[in-house]
């Protein structure tokens, strides 16, 4: 049977070809399994995906309306092989600053890339061992009650 054939008529029976894990049914964007440790019902929509080298994580931080955030601030934290090494990045950026990297199904998104080692002039050294990879998110809001949403994220040690 032609590839062409079959796959129109995957899609017109509506059957994907390709599906999301159960781990993260909420988000269908990523194949990246992570769990809630804390995740506040307000705040900035956390979107990981561990890249195919396992050297990194890009993260896209995604919100409907960004008006009302003042900054995003992120802490990625992991164990390595080495002895009593706990490693990590952290930074932030201020919305309204900057042009959101893209938009999906119409939401503005941040995309930033989260390197597990250490770069230098275009050279990177990567950790090896990556574990217990743990990422906090931030979101502080220019006004309301709360000021502040915090989301942590776990991610499962097999994607390193």
């Amino acid at each position: 049977m032609n590839y062409k054939l079959l796959s129109v008529l995957f899609i017109a029976l509506g059957v994907p070809l390709v599906s999301a894990p159960s781990a993260n049914a909420a988000n269908q964007r990523t194949f990246t399994k992570w769990s809630a440790i804390f995740e506040a019902e307000k705040g900035v929509d956390v979107i990981p995906y561990v890249k195919a080298d396992k050297h990194g994580i890009f993260v896209d931080f995604e919100d409907k309306d960004f008006n009302d955030i003042e900054y995003v601030y992120y802490n990625l934290n992991y164990d390595t092989n080495e002895k009593a090494m706990k490693r990590g990045v952290e930074g932030s950026f201020v919305p309204s600053m900057l042009s959101p990297t893209a938009h999906y199904k119409g939401n503005p998104y941040y995309r930033v890339e989260l390197v597990l080692g250490t770069c230098s002039q275009g050279v990177c050294n990567y950790h090896k061992g990556v574990r217990n990879v743990k990422l906090t998110v931030n979101t502080k809001m220019k006004s309301g009650a709360v000021e502040q949403y915090t989301k942590v994220l776990n991610f499962s040690d097999s994607q390193f």
